[in-house]
């Protein structure tokens, strides 16, 4: 279900993939770099203010969060929690381009309809950091991983259900073309968000001799 895609694809992809991306030094004005394409700290200050201002206003978002059902990747820091999830998405589409998987507006759209329709989806994108503006992203992002593990072996049964075996070894070889398209992708995160890596996620923020930006929520 794509309520637990956050979760899982963390804990599961992730730690299959041995690779690491690496921090700065990354151009100026960007908060990552993917070869010559970057996302910008104007683009990502934008993303957790468009959050920030969509979360006061959604009830049912907030429950989810402090209900534990659903977290921000970094719940001390809007602006890192965001910057993680938008380069995973950059590594989703590669990973999708690199295996020739095909994703339809069509396929989004049954996905959202069978996990309870456009305000359930938003509300869990909102829940999880990142305002719904990327919950079709978040959609995509899931049927690639879906597609994928039935690819190398994940179909389930009759009644729904996949051998646990099957799932682990599928896992690991999604880990491992995951980790390809992180590789391929050369990813550089500026040094003030920390540093990513597909093992661990966001790593700790650096400081050395600069201070933090105090505008930024500790984003550093």
């Amino acid at each position: 279900m794509l309520s637990t895609f956050f979760k899982t694809v963390a804990l599961g992809v992730a730690a299959a993939a041995a690779l690491t991306a690496c921090g700065g030094p990354v151009k100026m004005g960007a908060a990552a770099v993917f070869n010559d394409h970057r996302i910008t700290v104007a683009q990502l200050d934008q993303t957790v203010s468009d959050w920030k201002k969509q979360l006061d206003k959604d009830p049912a978002a907030l429950e989810l969060q402090q209900g534990g059902q659903q977290v921000p990747a970094d719940p001390d820091s809007p602006p890192r929690s965001a910057l993680v999830q938008l380069v995973d998405f950059r590594i989703w589409d590669e990973l999708a381009r690199e295996q020739h998987v095909e994703v339809t507006p069509t396929q989004i759209d049954q996905i959202i309809a069978a996990n309870g329709g456009k305000k359930a989806v938003d509300d869990l994108t909102l829940a999880h950091g990142l305002p719904v503006s990327h919950a079709r992203d978040v959609v995509r992002a899931f049927v690639i991983h879906s597609l994928l593990l039935q690819r190398y072996g994940a179909v389930p049964n009759q009644q729904g259900q996949v051998d646990q075996q099957a799932q682990q070894l599928a896992t690991q070889r999604l880990g491992v073309a995951y980790g390809q398209a992180t590789r391929t992708l050369k990813i550089k995160i500026n040094p003030r968000y920390g540093s990513f890596d597909p093992n661990t996620g966001l790593g700790p923020v650096s400081y050395g001799l600069s201070k933090p930006d105090p505008g930024l929520n500790g984003a550093g």
